[in-house]
């Protein structure tokens, strides 16, 4: 999934002393690390599909521990979109 990187944009700024001063080069950070895991997101939520929405796979049971176990990740945004 090649996330050796996936952090390299807040090695750049100290995230430790963030002011308004620093604001934008902590958003351009964001935005950096958001664009690098955005193909990771995608894998993820290809592989979650197969295993979640498989049809006749699961019962209603299962797939409701299914969507507790992964409600973390099923929290954002970007996998809600794509699920």
């Amino acid at each position: 999934m090649k996330v050796a990187n996936t952090f390299d944009p807040f090695r750049k700024i100290n995230s430790f002393y963030t002011n308004e001063y620093q604001a934008a080069s902590w958003h351009r950070a964001m935005k950096e690390y958001e664009q690098s895991i955005e193909s990771v997101e995608k894998e993820i939520c290809q592989k979650l599909r197969k295993e979640i929405f498989a049809e006749g796979k699961a019962t209603p049971n299962q797939l409701l521990r299914e969507f507790q176990r992964w409600k973390g990740l099923m929290s954002k945004d970007s996998i809600k979109k794509e699920l």
